[in-house]
C-alpha cells in the first residue's frame, strides 16, 4: 500500500510540474519528460510491473492532457516500463548515474516506439534521430539524476533516523533488565 501511494504521489508529482512546464516554458517542456522519470525509476529498482502500471498511467495522463492520439503514449512509457524492468531485475541500477544513463536510453526506446507505433497507425511522426531527441536525451537524463539523487538522500536519512529509534529502544531495554 505504501508503494502504491508512492507511486501515485510521484506521478501526480511529475505530471504538476510538467504542466507548469508546459505552461511557464514550452520549449523546455519538449525537451523534458518527466513523467518518464517515475516509470524508470520503477522499472530500475526491479519491479517491472510497477514500471509498466506507471508508464500506462503516465503515458494516458499524457495522451490527455496533451492531445495526443489516445493510446499512443500509453503504450510507449508501458513498452519502456517493461524494458527498463526486465534490464532493472537483472542488473543493479541503484546509483544516480546508472539511472540516469538508463533514462537517456529509455527516452530513446520511447522515441523510436512512437515512430514505429506512428507508422504502423499512419500517423505523422518526427525525424527518426534529430538534435530535439539529444537534447531531449540529455535533458531528461540531468533532470533524473537530480531526482535520483535527492530521493537517495532522503531514503537514506529515513534509514538513520530509523537505525538511530530502534537502538535507543534496545537500549532502553537493556537498562530496564
Amino acid at each position: 500500500m505504501k508503494r502504491v501511494a508512492g507511486w501515485l504521489a510521484g506521478l501526480a508529482a511529475a505530471f504538476l510540474c510538467q504542466v507548469a512546464l508546459s505552461r511557464w516554458a514550452p520549449a523546455a517542456s519538449g525537451r523534458l519528460d518527466l513523467l518518464l522519470i517515475v516509470v524508470v525509476y520503477y522499472g530500475s529498482s526491479g519491479a517491472q510491473i510497477a514500471a509498466m502500471l506507471a508508464g500506462a498511467s503516465a503515458g494516458l495522463l499524457q495522451d490527455f492532457w496533451f492531445g495526443a492520439l489516445m493510446g499512443r503514449n500509453g503504450f510507449q512509457k508501458v513498452l519502456t516500463g517493461y524494458l527498463v524492468g526486465a534490464v532493472g531485475s537483472r542488473f543493479a541500477l541503484e546509483s544516480p548515474l546508472t539511472r540516469a544513463l538508463c533514462l537517456a536510453i529509455a527516452v530513446a526506446v520511447d522515441h523510436l516506439a512512437g515512430l514505429g507505433l506512428g507508422f504502423l497507425l499512419g500517423v505523422p511522426v518526427a525525424e527518426p534521430i534529430s538534435w530535439l531527441l539529444a537534447q531531449k536525451m540529455a535533458a531528461t537524463a540531468a533532470a533524473g539524476w537530480v531526482v535520483f539523487a535527492l530521493e537517495r538522500r532522503m531514503r537514506r536519512g529515513r534509514e538513520r533516523r530509523a537505525s538511530l529509534r530502534w537502538h535507543r529502544t534496545a537500549r532502553g531495554l537493556r537498562a530496564v533488565r
